[in-house]
Parts: structure tokens; C-alpha cells; sequence
């Protein structure tokens, strides 16, 4: 999803995700699609911003090394679970986005707490 995300689908002649906007889309349940796939690709995005590896018009090999960069800081580990860290090819951007909504909301909580301590 990375790809069709920074690079599109030339062959398709599908643009890069990135570019596209909630009213460019038909219904409703799609443009809930675009807008969570839009909370974890920004996600990564900022990740890879912060390691200084976004490159501008990325070929999808230079997009496989970009997300390369980033893999390891974004494995996730479901809640249900506490087992091992599962890496980030191997979840659902679905199932991503749920996991970093809950860990933004832990950091965010961690935070406030230790505002109240202060």
C-alpha cells in the first residue's frame, strides 16, 4: 500500500494516494477508506521525514527503501496480544491504523500524567 501510496500505479494510471482528496471520491465508506489509510501513511510519512529518507517522485524501489528505513519503528504489536512485535508487512493498514490510534492515545495519556505530576 506504501507504493500506491508515494508512487501511484503507472500501468493502472492511478496517481500517487497521497494526492487524492475525500471529495474527489464517490461514497461515503470510501472516503472513511482514504481518510484512515491517510492517518497511517502520514504515520510513516513523518517517520521517514524524521530519518531524512523522503525522496520527492520515488520510483516504488526507491518507495521499498524509504519504508525500509522506518520498517523497525513501526511494527506494531496488537493489544490482544503481547506477545512479539509483528512487523508491518505483516498487518493490514487496517489493522495498523487501529494500533496507532491506541498508542497515540497512550502517549497522549502518558502525557497528561505526567503534566499532573508536575
Amino acid at each position: 500500500m506504501w507504493e500506491y501510496w508515494v508512487c501511484g500505479d503507472p500501468i493502472a494510471k492511478y496517481p500517487p494516494f497521497r494526492i487524492l482528496v475525500a471529495p474527489e471520491l464517490e461514497d461515503v465508506k470510501t472516503r472513511r477508506m482514504l481518510s484512515s489509510l491517510r492517518f497511517v501513511m502520514l504515520e510513516i510519512e513523518a517517520r521517514v521525514l524524521e530519518h531524512g529518507a523522503w525522496l520527492d517522485k520515488p520510483s516504488p524501489r526507491d518507495a521499498a527503501a524509504m519504508l525500509e528505513t522506518v520498517k523497525e519503528s513501526i511494527a506494531a504489536r496488537p493489544a490482544a496480544k503481547r506477545g512479539e512485535l509483528h512487523p508491518v508487512e505483516q498487518l493490514q493498514w487496517t489493522s495498523l491504523g487501529r494500533i496507532l490510534r491506541d498508542q497515540k492515545k497512550m502517549i497522549g495519556e502518558d502525557e497528561e500524567n505526567e503534566e499532573e505530576e508536575e
